[in-house]
């Protein structure tokens, strides 16, 4: 057991990932940088994990293995968030892979900021054979940090037009101030969310987001999941109409007077995946809150939507019956009224 409180507390949620957790714990163990405890999560796995863990945990004092019931990845995150003692928190997936020397990197800028309240690297893209690819970052093309020194900054540069990102849209590989957590509640995120939820954790995060960094220094080793990205284009149109509105809800109406362009660039990016995976195919399989919130924003933005598929499916929905555009405005003022009386 420690006795110091460490600086860096990392966090591992583990849900049947008994295959690859040994070496993700491996991969911890053997980092530069040795002021840290980490935190593995047992989100109620089936296979070995569990075992595996508790055995894993007595080679090194750092390390801590809680149990709890299944309750997704997030619920585990927060576990974790709950039982640390750092002052930054480093979430690693079980079949990933920090570089040996990515979280020094990432801590020792953090130390040159009192500011900063994110910090991040660069990541490559691995499966069980081999490296496949660096993922595209700006601070990859102009060799220098990438800087958002405000919320609104960072929020754009996660949806940032084009292919090369200016923040990535995943919690791992992010250091990121435990405080901040805790005050956004950034993990209270309903578990029908199972795709999209880093995101959604990030955006909450960021309402009280001073300044975020991205550090050109590859950090992190990502395992490409081609189940999970084929389970991913399975979601309903209905999922990603209430994800966008737990989005609404929660981080962008109360701003939209200085967010509406990162409200239209998360429309168009949720947009195009539905055109995209033919998850639309008729007006009705999109909520009323998609009419309401979205589509206007889509609309006013459409110079910004280069696919031609997408400009295709925005010209069809804009032209639903004018009858059913007047019921959903009632519905939008019934709302209103219900809320603020």
């Amino acid at each position: 057991m420690q006795t110091n409180i460490p600086l860096v507390s990392i966090v591992v949620p583990v849900y049947n990932t008994a295959k690859y957790v040994a070496e993700c714990v491996e991969s911890i163990l053997s980092q530069t940088f040795a002021d840290y405890e980490a935190i593995l999560v047992d989100d109620g796995s089936t296979d070995d994990s569990p075992t595996l863990l508790d055995s894993l945990a007595t080679r090194d004092p750092r390390l801590r293995v809680v149990h709890q019931p299944n309750g997704g990845v997030t619920a585990a995150r927060r576990k974790g968030v709950e039982e640390a003692l750092g002052q930054w928190i480093y979430f690693i997936d079980a079949d990933d892979r920090p570089t040996p020397d990515g979280l020094d990197a990432l801590v020792q800028r953090a130390r040159q900021d009192s500011e900063v309240d994110i910090v991040e690297g660069c990541a490559t893209t691995f499966d069980d054979e081999k490296l496949l690819a660096p993922t595209p970052a700006l601070c990859r093309t102009t060799h220098a940090e990438v800087a958002h020194p405000d919320a609104l900054s960072f929020v754009k540069g996660i949806y940032t037009d084009g292919t090369l990102s200016e923040a990535s849209g995943s919690v791992w590989g992010k250091l990121i101030r435990r405080e901040k957590i805790l005050e956004t509640n950034a993990l209270d995120i309903p578990r029908r969310f199972t795709n999209g939820e880093d995101i959604l954790m990030l955006m909450l995060l960021s309402r009280r987001l001073r300044k975020h960094v991205m550090v050109e220094k590859d950090v992190y080793l990502y395992r490409v999941n081609l189940a999970q990205s084929a389970s991913s284009n399975r979601l309903t149109a209905t999922y990603w109409c209430d994800w966008l509105e737990f989005a609404w809800t929660n981080v962008f109406s109360s701003r939209l007077s200085h967010w509406q362009e990162p409200w239209e660039d998360i429309c168009r990016e949720v947009f195009h995946r539905l055109a995209h995976t033919g998850l639309v195919r008729r007006s009705t399989d999109l909520t009323p809150f998609f009419y309401l919130n979205v589509l206007p924003y889509l609309t006013a933005s459409k110079g910004k939507i280069h696919s031609s598929t997408d400009r295709r499916y925005l010209a069809a929905l804009s032209k639903q019956p004018p009858l059913q555009t007047l019921l959903l405005k009632l519905l939008d003022i019934l709302f209103y009224l219900k809320n603020h009386h």
